[in-house]
Formats: C-alpha cells, sequence, structure tokens
C-alpha cells in the first residue's frame, strides 16, 4: 500500500446537523469497492485515481497531535470520504 503525508486527520465539520458530528476522519484516501452511488467520487473533490487506496503516513501520532488539540469532547465519524473498514486491515 502506498503511503501519503498528512498534515491533521481530523477536520472540523461545518455543521452538525446533517451527519450529526462534529469532526470527520479519514485514514485513507480513496476507495477499492468501486461503488458507482459513491459521492467521494465527484469531481469536486479532485481526487486522481480514487480506486487506489492511500494510507495516510504516520496516521497515529498525528491523531495523537490533533485530539491534544481539542479543548472539549466532540464526535468524530470515520469514512466520510473512504471506507473506515478497508479490506487492506485484514
Amino acid at each position: 500500500m502506498e503511503y501519503i503525508p498528512a498534515k491533521h486527520l481530523l477536520h472540523r465539520s461545518r455543521s452538525g446537523e446533517w451527519f450529526g458530528t462534529d469532526h470527520t476522519m479519514n485514514l485513507y484516501r480513496g476507495c477499492c469497492h468501486g461503488c458507482l452511488y459513491c459521492d467521494s467520487r465527484s469531481d469536486c473533490y479532485q481526487i486522481e485515481d480514487f480506486d487506489q487506496v492511500k494510507a495516510k503516513a504516520d496516521a497515529l501520532r498525528i491523531l495523537r497531535d490533533d485530539l491534544a488539540r481539542r479543548v472539549r469532547p466532540a464526535f468524530i465519524s470515520m469514512g466520510s470520504m473512504s471506507d473506515p473498514y478497508n479490506p487492506f486491515e485484514k
């Protein structure tokens, strides 16, 4: 699996009304399922080779740093732009 650099894993949601979450977190870029209805494949996100899954390098350290900056508890949704239960995790 290819690894890509990342600055942050937690991203603040603009509004918690839609999904009921304060932040989103994606450990991967891309998805191998190929679902035709997937919104993440949209051209507006400009993700080339969306079918090729790439893991975010040093994710545990980045997540620890992101969580250390949070002042109050929050709901975090996983997998808004990729499958949170990636088959590569077998």
